[in-house]
């Protein structure tokens, strides 16, 4: 991928849910970062969305319904790769986002509510990543009635660093 001099450039990708298993996708972004030269990827903004795995608009009820109980689908993008949900507190953490349904007595559907925990849009200059990915991930706390399409964008830029500042991030990433 040849590199851009200045702008920014769209990142996509999707994962959908499968029963409550963790799935994941990684975006490749090692042709735009070299962090021993101080290049690393300033993601700018990002967006996580949910969609029914078929149609691709908001989520049916016969996607959210079935349960006997509560549930939640959630969506989290991270520098560093995951087999589980992780916290917010990990300095890794980009983006999160839950989709919260709740199930009356009869399995029906009464609510639901997307939350966006946390976006690099909330920061004055971005989130600065210093790795190779950016680690998309979707679990499900109750199978729902039908799978989720969970969706990750992310405007980026890449961006030079002092060296010693690259290195710093990449290692504050560990951490």
């Amino acid at each position: 991928m040849a590199r851009r001099k200045k702008g920014s450039i769209i990142l996509r990708t999707q994962v959908t849910t499968s029963g409550t298993s963790y799935v994941s996708d990684t975006i490749d972004i090692s042709a735009l970062v070299d962090v021993p030269k101080g290049e690393c990827l300033l993601i700018k903004r990002a967006w996580i969305s949910f969609a029914d795995d078929s149609t691709h608009n908001a989520p049916l009820g016969s996607n959210l319904s079935g349960p006997s109980e509560d549930s939640a689908v959630t969506g989290m993008a991270t520098a560093l790769t995951h087999t589980t949900m992780q916290p917010m507190a990990n300095p890794d953490a980009i983006a999160k986002a839950y989709f919260v349904l709740a199930n009356d007595a009869t399995s029906d559907l009464i609510l639901y509510e997307m939350i966006n925990l946390m976006r690099p849009q909330e920061f004055e200059n971005g989130m600065y990543i210093a790795t190779d990915q950016i680690h998309c991930a979707a679990d499900v706390g109750v199978a729902l009635g039908g799978e989720i399409d969970v969706s990750f964008v992310f405007e980026c830029e890449t961006v030079k660093l002092s060296r010693e500042q690259a290195l710093d991030l990449a290692v504050s990433l560990q951490q």
